[in-house]
């Protein structure tokens, strides 16, 4: 406001002396020149004022701006290491930005803005944390073998909800298809009849907690194991699925809208025990990562 009327007010004073000097021939008095002198000396006090406290202002946005700008930059540059929150803080504080009027402000907030368009959308972390084979007694007495692959969504993903799983063993050289199962996930009831394949998705928070996902089952005493899949309750032995002693591969896929993670795995069925190594392809070769087992 002060930079709008004060040349407004110097204007004015600068027309009312030139029409005094016009109008009146008579000099004037040594009081008149003192008035004049005193307005135009507080004039130029206001104006000193307000220029010095209009550069203070414009400074503070300024380092205001660069300090903001600087903790932005740190959360560009570690990419995929947003979370959901640091998005909205990002948005708010441009909002903040933008209703600043100074032009160099807008240009930087601007710059931003593009490298914040560069960055790839979030998207969940899903990592593979390991595999267990745990003895489970039945009705019966006896002890059934299940083996189960562990999945978690690290803090640095989104989160993945309504999370399905498919798994698709292959044969381990050629990698020829043998069969293919809708996975299920441990954490979804067994009981649950027909209604176990709607029910059998759930939510991969990033929290870092590990859901583990159904692999195989072995009865007491055989040397072959079955592949697990949401109707295994209803037949453990299904002979579609069965995987004689031998290695194997086994290619797991979990999805959700818009999202889908595979990962590769080695399945050795020794006889007695499962063996579950990850595989990662480098190039054209494929090689076993460290064992994880629980």
């Amino acid at each position: 406001m002060a930079t709008v009327i004060l040349p407004m007010l110097w204007i004015v004073f600068d027309v009312v002396i030139c029409l005094r000097a016009a109008s009146i021939s008579t000099p004037m008095s040594s009081i008149e020149v003192a008035l004049w002198g005193a307005v135009g000396l507080a004039l130029g006090i206001v104006a000193l004022v307000s220029s010095w406290s209009e550069m203070k202002r414009a400074h503070s946005e300024e380092v205001k701006y660069e300090r903001d700008r600087g903790e932005l930059r740190t959360e560009i540059a570690k990419g995929s290491s947003f979370n959901e929150g640091a998005f909205w803080s990002i948005g708010r504080r441009l909002e903040e930005f933008s209703k600043s009027p100074l032009p160099h402000i807008q240009e930087k907030v601007a710059a931003v803005r593009t490298e914040l368009a560069e960055i790839p959308a979030l998207k969940p972390h899903i990592v593979y944390d390991g595999y267990d084979e745990v003895s489970v007694k039945h009705g019966d007495g006896s002890l059934f073998k299940y083996a189960h692959l562990f999945f978690r969504n690290e803090p640095t993903g989104s989160s993945m909800l309504d999370a399905a799983a498919r798994t698709e063993f292959l044969e381990y050289v050629y990698g020829a298809p043998l069969f293919l199962v809708d996975a299920k996930w441990q954490e979804v009831p067994h009981d649950l009849g027909r209604g176990t394949r709607a029910a059998n998705k759930i939510d991969l928070l990033p929290n870092k907690s590990s859901h583990p996902l159904d692999l195989v089952v072995r009865a007491p005493g055989s040397a072959d194991c079955y592949a697990l899949q949401v109707e295994s309750p209803s037949n453990l032995n299904d002979e579609r699925y069965r995987l004689a002693q031998g290695l194997y591969r086994a290619r797991v896929t979990i999805s959700c809208q818009g999202f889908t993670e595979t990962f590769l795995f080695q399945v050795l069925n020794d006889g007695k025990n499962v063996q579950v190594l990850e595989l990662e392809q480098v190039g054209e070769a494929i090689n076993a990562k460290a064992e994880l087992k629980r």
